[in-house]
């Protein structure tokens, strides 16, 4: 992280080192070791607020869904997806805000959390075209194709997901 920061240390030990060091240092008292260690803790709080930035870099980088109402405000983030037989499940962490406990049910979803995650669960319909390909897609007052044959279209599953959430989120 530091590196990609553009962040260069002159202490040339990591943390762990430090904890050795400092054992040692405890026993021996030698002054190299007591200023190695110092530049080293020094060095970790001067960069920390440059260090920060990383989660504004991260955020767009990733696909990151915000949900805030006035008793929600969430940042999620999706961490995994999976289609099994006609089911498309995905999963999201907070990555900003408080997961409370979230129960949603309905004929063709459902969004259940834990204390860190929200998974939703789609039902798809399944068919194919005029070529005989498979089609799995969501029919959301349109068809909204999700996978062709063996090829996922992740866009439209990120898409559709983030619509659905937000939309049933913004609710509570």
């Amino acid at each position: 992280i530091e590196k990609y920061l553009g962040i260069h240390r002159e202490d040339t030990i990591s943390g762990k080192e430090s904890i050795d060091l400092y054992k040692e240092y405890s026993v021996s008292q030698d002054i190299d070791l007591k200023e190695k260690i110092l530049l080293h803790n020094y060095e970790d709080i001067y960069y920390l607020g440059i260090i920060f930035k990383i989660k504004d870099i991260l955020k767009g980088k990733l696909n990151v869904l915000c949900i805030s109402t006035n008793n929600l405000s969430l940042e999620l983030v999706p961490i995994s997806f999976k289609i099994s037989k006609n089911t498309l499940s995905i999963k999201y962490i907070a990555f900003e805000g408080n997961i409370s406990n979230i129960n949603i049910y309905s004929d063709s979803y459902s969004i259940i959390s834990d204390e860190n995650n929200i998974t939703l669960d789609i039902l798809l319909n399944k068919g194919t075209d005029s070529n005989n390909n498979i089609i799995l897609f969501y029919n959301l007052s349109k068809i909204i194709p999700l996978k062709f044959n063996d090829l996922y279209l992740e866009d439209n599953i990120y898409s559709l997901c983030n619509y659905i959430l937000k939309k049933e989120l913004s609710s509570l």
